[in-house]
């Protein structure tokens, strides 16, 4: 559902954009993200929820590709089988490498 679409009166749009806004400028450079995952989570709804913030698509490969260069989203030996059969890896969002690390996620 899009913000448009959503049943909000004035007030509570002008707080949503509001806060989509700070998301917006916080998501590159704080884990803002990952407090809005659970503690483990596939790649693909990491990406799902940039595109969602972002209001744009993000290539899956360049995606995948700047994930594996943060160290501090670390993937665990579990297998999220719900979607497929195969499944896919789930990760993990470590806050304390985060502060460690001077990489940010840019996209």
């Amino acid at each position: 559902i899009s913000l448009n679409e959503a049943n909000l009166n004035g007030e509570q749009k002008m707080l949503v954009e509001t806060t989509l806004k700070r998301v917006r400028r916080k998501i590159g450079t704080q884990p803002v993200a990952f407090y809005l995952l659970p503690a483990l989570f596939t790649l693909s709804q990491l990406q799902h929820l940039y595109e969602l913030i972002l209001n744009a698509p993000v290539d899956k490969r360049n995606f995948r590709k700047r994930v594996c260069e943060m160290n501090y989203i670390q993937q665990t030996e579990l297998i999220d089988k719900t979607s497929s059969k195969r499944g896919a890896h789930l990760y993990s969002f470590n806050a304390e490498l985060f502060r460690k690390s001077r990489i940010i996620f840019k996209l």
